[in-house]
C-alpha cells in the first residue's frame, strides 16, 4: 500500500494577492517553492488563486481556495484543484503566525 501523503506549507504573504512558499511531503521528502496569485482581488487571505509549483524537478499548475474559519480569524482552509478539476487533490488547515506568514499542514483527499 502506497504511503498517504502528508505534507507542510510555510507561505510568506507577499501582499494581498500574493503568496510565496516553501513545501515539503512524505513522498518528495525535499523542499520545493510554490507560488499563489489571487485570481480575483480582495481584501484578505481568503480567495481563489491560480498556484504553481515545482515538484520533483517539474512545474505544476493548479488553482488553490483559501477559506477563513468562522470562530478564529487566524485559521483558513486550504483546497487544492487540478485544472478545472471540482474535487481537490489536497486539503489542509492553515494558521497565520503573523501578518506575513502562514503556515499549513495538508493531506492527499
Amino acid at each position: 500500500m502506497a504511503k498517504k501523503l502528508n505534507g507542510i506549507i510555510k507561505y510568506n504573504i507577499i501582499d494581498e494577492g500574493c503568496l510565496i512558499g516553501i513545501f515539503t511531503n512524505t513522498h518528495i521528502e525535499q523542499i520545493y517553492p510554490e507560488m499563489a496569485k489571487k485570481i480575483i482581488n480582495s481584501e484578505g487571505l481568503a480567495g481563489k488563486y491560480n498556484c504553481e509549483y515545482l515538484a520533483p524537478d517539474k512545474m505544476h499548475d493548479c488553482k488553490l481556495h483559501i477559506k477563513g474559519d468562522k470562530k478564529n480569524e487566524k485559521i483558513f482552509r486550504f483546497k487544492w484543484f487540478d485544472g478545472s478539476s471540482v474535487k481537490p487533490f489536497n486539503e489542509g488547515i492553515g494558521m497565520k503566525i503573523d501578518d506575513k506568514t502562514i503556515i499549513v499542514s495538508y493531506w492527499e483527499v
